[in-house]
């Protein structure tokens, strides 16, 4: 089989210049490639070989692929996310059915099976979309602050395959308790290392990109924490003077 299948050929660079070898297609946007063998193939590089991956294969390409892969990850993960919420649900409610039976009021059936059984069709139907949106709001959130940080040596395109192609750390939803958070710590160094070598770039200007954002949002949660509490204490105290 021909290389240029396989990878995308450079121009030359002028002499005495560094020439960047050409980028390898990703597997799974490789039409030589079987559908599953390919998705598969990139699951298991993204996840043990994320600096290679990222570093060698072509990331500013077309969107359609990257963002096909991350919602059939995100909308697997998320049903699995939702089946053990449902697990959870039915065992706390089960639980709280066994020890306080005669609690007035309370309809502990609709709760053990109305409720999760709605969040799985909202899932079922939503997750999807949420997905796509959520795609879009966070490429383009640390394309924002990678410009800010001057490592943006790429396009938007880039940063997206990036972000699309990390969402196989929510595969570790399938995980009980612990899952997400591994997909959260996981997914925020698959992102500086993504951002990092597909941009070009230093690790510092990447993890800028990738943390201040989080850094700025918990900022900004405690502000809102705060004011909240503080605005309930002068409502508790300027009723105690009356």
């Amino acid at each position: 089989m021909n290389q240029d299948d396989h990878t995308e050929q450079l121009p030359a660079s002028p002499e005495g210049s560094i020439i960047e070898p050409p980028k390898l297609i990703v597997p799974f946007e490789d039409p030589n490639k079987e559908f599953f063998t390919g998705l598969f193939e990139t699951m298991r590089m993204v996840i043990f070989e994320p600096t290679r991956f990222f570093r060698d294969y072509k990331m500013d390409g077309a969107i359609g692929r990257p963002l096909l892969f991350a919602v059939m990850i995100g909308w697997t993960a998320a049903i699995a996310s939702a089946r053990w919420g449902n697990v959870v649900n039915r065992s706390i409610f089960g639980y709280l059915q066994q020890h306080m039976p005669d609690l007035e009021g309370v309809d502990w059936e609709r709760l053990i099976s109305g409720g999760s059984s709605m969040d799985f069709v909202f899932t079922l139907i939503l997750a999807p979309v949420f997905i796509v949106f959520g795609l879009f709001i966070m490429a383009g959130i640390y394309h924002l602050f990678l410009m800010i940080a001057k490592g943006a040596n790429k396009n938007f395109e880039t940063t997206f395959n990036v972000v699309a192609y990390g969402m196989v750390t929510h595969l570790a939803e399938f995980l009980p308790f612990c899952g997400s958070l591994i997909a959260t710590i996981y997914g925020l160094v698959l992102a500086i290392i993504g951002l990092t070598e597909a941009h070009k770039t230093d690790t510092g200007k990447a993890a800028f990109a990738v943390l201040a954002p989080v850094v700025l949002c918990c900022f900004c949660v405690l502000m809102i924490i705060m004011m909240v509490g503080a605005t309930g204490f002068m409502t508790m105290f300027n009723k105690s003077l009356r």
